[in-house]
């Protein structure tokens, strides 16, 4: 990261890992784009892409806090969750933890799903979720255009979207 600092002129590392807070970022994200910051980092490494982009972002974030969760963390997490939707950089700020680790633990809690095979229950809920999200009544031959996590959220969560996805 240094050494890309150093050729293209940036001071800074941390605002080439988190542009859109910085007055510059639509320059800063035409250097990143045509100098190819994340192809320089993952030089010699054998990781996708994503994987360094990602450990970059963690090594660089001012994340206050890290390790295991609390209790009272977490439960500020859901209430921010309900008060700001899935803004995970703003939730972030008020947590002081990196934003991939609070995405990360929302979407682990919301994993309380069942496991296994479908009740016949679980199936015509599943029926009636369909018809719900895509507004139509007979649903038998519907393949797409179905948003399976609004289907889970319909269905209380028993089942998680994937799963949802998987058994229609």
């Amino acid at each position: 990261m240094e050494s890309f600092c150093e050729i293209h002129g940036v001071e800074e590392p941390r605002t080439l890992l988190y542009p859109n807070q910085y007055e510059e970022r639509k320059a800063l994200k035409k250097l990143i784009h045509e100098a190819g910051l994340f192809r320089h980092l993952a030089q010699g490494l054998d990781r996708p892409l994503w994987n360094v982009y990602t450990r970059a972002r963690y090594m660089y974030s001012n994340a206050e806090v890290t390790g295991k969760w609390t209790p009272k963390e977490h439960k500020k997490l859901m209430q921010l969750y309900e008060q700001h939707g899935p803004r995970w950089a703003l939730i972030s700020k008020s947590l002081g933890r990196f934003e991939d680790n609070i995405k990360q633990r929302f979407r682990h809690t919301r994993r309380k799903s069942a496991m296994g095979r479908w009740s016949a229950k679980e199936s015509r809920l599943l029926i009636q979720a369909v018809q719900a999200v895509t507004g139509k009544q007979d649903v038998t031959n519907v393949t797409s255009g179905i948003s399976w996590q609004a289907c889970s959220d319909f269905m209380n969560n028993v089942r998680n979207g994937r799963q949802c996805h998987n058994h229609w």
